[in-house]
């Protein structure tokens, strides 16, 4: 059996999806600075995550549910491409710019406004 390498996040845990994507300090960092108005600690696992999807006062708010799933692929891609860039391309980038990475991404080729911009417009509106 092979041992799992560190993780390339912190070089302090054994890489695996869990460490990678939840438990990992700077994964945490970067899920914290989005859920911590969802939900009063950043998610630890995949169940977790449907935890916070399903939380009443996101399902009952028209498109919500669709605007956090959509969030949470996107920080979940970003800290794998985070992973990738250190692994494969020796670069590494902060906290704050994979924040940054999340909040930028394109809006739909339509021009018309991505769930992602109505979340950071409208965070507001759900509260906790």
């Amino acid at each position: 059996m092979t041992v799992p390498a560190s993780c390339p996040l912190c070089s302090s845990g054994q890489e695996s999806h869990s460490h990678l994507f939840f438990t990992c300090p700077f994964s945490t960092a970067v899920w914290s600075h989005y859920v911590g108005w969802m939900s009063s600690a950043p998610p630890a696992s995949l169940a977790s995550v449907l935890t916070i999807i399903g939380r009443s006062h996101i399902v009952s708010c028209l498109g919500a549910a669709t605007v956090v799933k959509l969030l949470m692929q996107s920080i979940v891609y970003m800290l794998w491409r985070e992973r990738n860039h250190r692994i494969f391309r020796q670069s590494s980038s902060s906290v704050a710019a994979v924040i940054n990475a999340v909040e930028s991404l394109p809006p739909p080729r339509d021009g018309s406004v991505s769930y992602l911009q109505l979340y950071l417009s409208s965070r507001s509106l759900f509260p906790p």
